[in-house]
């Protein structure tokens, strides 16, 4: 895999898994634990890709002469 594949795709797949775990905490019902880890891994996965983006952009931005 390259490593842009990985950059992106690792914090995407905790997103996904946060939402996952979110939707568990809410199914047991109110504010709870599981609910709180889930919101913590999701905003967690969107940091990371976030930061990976950017990076990203840095790395392929073109650079064209003032």
């Amino acid at each position: 895999m390259s490593p842009h594949t990985v950059s992106v795709g690792i914090p995407l797949a905790g997103t996904v898994l946060g939402m996952a775990i979110m939707i568990l905490g809410v199914l047991q019902g109110g504010i709870n634990a599981t609910l709180l880890v889930g919101t913590l891994v999701m905003m967690g996965g969107i940091g990371y890709l976030a930061r990976d983006l950017i990076i990203l952009e840095e790395e392929t931005e073109p650079e064209t002469p003032h």
